[in-house]
């Protein structure tokens, strides 16, 4: 068996030695920076700043790593370099700006520089005291650029942008400049966007926005004005000044309003003109009418308004004399609103300050100067012609009052207006005075009051209070200051059935030239409809040893 192990070993093959190659972890290395390099390389090229020269006039309040490119209030890039030009009549501004926002650097975007302006023109740019200059844009259209020149100052907006653009046009400069606030009825609904001399070279072209919810408040009859904050005009009896707003007195602003036609007005288009009025005076439109007065005197074109129940509706435009020296006529132009009351019958006449033993009134107008008073008359024809009364017109009884007629041998110091008394309480008053037909009495016209006619009865007296009455012993006695200067009248009502019954409208009752004593310590208990006013009270009766009594008390500790 050991014999049939034996090799020969010279007939087996001889064995060789190797060794297996492996690639070495340090080769990778190069491998890995590469791909970091290439990625670098990469990201450099994507995200690179996109590099813009902007040319501005000067370099005051630009520095470089510092100043900032803003747009709608996000950072967009900022300034790397400010260098002068070759020509060095300007300075170019190297800007970085982020790669995002590539795609609205073009031609037509607009660059200008925001620094705080504080003069008497305006206040703008309050907001870079805080974050410092920035330099604003606004991108436009066209192909990619790289260098730009700078506005010297905002851009307009867009005219495609939503809302109401319109031309302004004035023969002179108005104090407004470039974001002035246009206000309707000192609310702020827009604002000024140019100002610019116009192709004809005689007058100025401005431009202003609407905000698209307000341009529904513009009509082809709407009106502006200059609305510079602060406006005086007039003498010291007419004074008229106007206040629009704080903002309007630093920054310059226009106002507009749009009178109510009651009709639908066509809508204004873009780009539509409307004349720009130097005041609101100036602006305001009307109905012109035209009052006859018998003198011009107390009458201010411009000035002189017409009032009906304090209110302000029209203003005398014009004055002139009649061709035949008769008087004047005053073209005033009246409120749109007023034209129903522009009728036949309509009276007119000027209220002015009137101080004297018979009459005060018109004291208002030391004041606020002279004006047209009106009382209007629904009923009649429309007109346009007037003529004004030489004092203001008896008051007609409306509906509930009482209209009572006084007969007396003279007026006295009676006029329309005079109050009438009872019990010095004013209760009426003078609608006006005639002569009775027959010539030997005066017919004095009087309107009690709706709540006071209960007191009127058949036997009531009256008795005129004008003036004073001078006693030796008794002293000076009179109804009222206001009777001894103006007039009055007053009346007494007898007491249980001695009254009598009411009266029905056109009574008449004699006018005594003064009362009797029994007259005045007549006290009728007449109800009167004065919620809010409680009766009389029945107070005890103070005896000599009750007020002794209380005198003592009161003394002692």
């Amino acid at each position: 068996m050991n014999e049939e192990l034996n090799v020969d070993s010279q007939a087996l093959p001889e064995a060789i030695a190797g060794t297996r190659r492996r690639i070495s972890i340090i080769w990778l290395l190069p491998v890995i920076a590469a791909i970091i390099g290439g990625w670098l390389f990469y990201d450099s090229i994507i995200n690179a700043p996109v590099n813009v020269v902007i040319q501005f006039k000067t370099a005051e309040g630009i520095m470089a790593d510092k100043t900032k490119v803003l747009y709608k209030g996000l950072p967009a890039g900022r300034v790397s370099d400010v260098s002068l030009s070759q020509k060095g009549d300007t300075v170019d501004v190297q800007i970085e700006f982020d790669p995002a926002l590539e795609h609205l650097i073009r031609q037509d975007t607009e660059f200008w520089l925001v620094t705080p302006t504080v003069n008497m023109t305006g206040i703008t740019g309050l907001e870079t005291i805080v974050t410092g200059n920035y330099i604003a844009m606004r991108p436009g259209g066209g192909q990619p650029a790289s260098a730009f020149k700078a506005l010297d100052a905002p851009p307009p907006l867009d005219e495609s942008a939503p809302g109401l653009h319109l031309i302004l046009t004035s023969p002179v400069q108005p104090s407004v400049q470039h974001g002035s606030p246009v206000y309707y009825r000192r609310y702020e609904v827009g604002s000024v966007q140019t100002l610019a001399i116009a192709e004809d070279n005689q007058s100025f072209d401005i431009g202003i926005h609407i905000l698209p919810e307000y341009q529904s408040l513009v009509s082809k009859q709407s009106r502006f004005w200059t609305a510079s904050g602060f406006h005086v005009s007039g003498s010291i009896s007419d004074l008229d000044i106007r206040i629009e707003s704080f903002t309007a007195m630093l920054k310059g602003g226009i106002a507009f309003d749009t009178p109510n036609q009651g009709k639908t007005s066509a809508p204004v288009e873009d780009m539509e003109k409307f004349k720009l009025y130097e005041d609101y005076k100036e602006a305001q439109s009307g109905i012109a009418i035209f009052v006859r007065f018998a003198t011009g005197q107390g009458l201010k074109p411009k000035s002189t308004s017409v009032r009906f129940k304090g209110i302000d509706i029209g203003v005398v435009e014009d004055v002139v004399v009649l061709p035949d020296l008769s008087g004047v006529t005053a073209t005033v132009m009246m409120d749109p609103r007023a034209n129903r009351a522009l009728r036949e019958g309509t009276q007119f006449w000027l209220v002015s300050p009137k101080v004297s033993l018979s009459e005060v009134s018109g004291l208002e107008t030391i004041v606020g100067g002279t004006y047209i008073d009106v009382k209007p008359n629904l009923d009649g024809k429309p007109t346009r012609h007037f003529v004004a009364l030489k004092s203001a017109p008896g008051e007609t009884a409306e509906r509930g009052q009482l209209e009572i007629i006084l007969q007396g041998e003279r007026r006295g110091s009676l006029k329309a207006g005079s109050p009438v008394y009872f019990r010095q309480v004013q209760v009426g008053e003078v609608s006006h005075s005639e002569l009775a037909s027959t010539g030997d009495a005066v017919n004095i016209y009087v309107i009690i009051y709706k709540r006071y006619v209960p007191l009127v009865r058949e036997n009531s007296v009256f008795f005129n209070v004008s003036g004073m009455d001078f006693g030796l012993f008794s002293g000076l006695k009179t109804e009222s200051l206001e009777a001894l200067v103006a007039g009055g009248v007053a009346f007494a009502t007898p007491e249980g059935d001695a009254m009598g019954k009411t009266v029905a409208k056109g009574w008449i009752f004699e006018l005594h030239d003064e009362a009797q004593g029994s007259w005045l310590r007549w006290a009728p208990q007449i109800p009167l409809k004065l919620k809010k006013s409680p009766p009389k009270k029945k107070f005890p009766k103070k005896t000599m040893e009750t007020s002794k009594e209380t005198d003592d008390n009161e003394s002692s500790p």
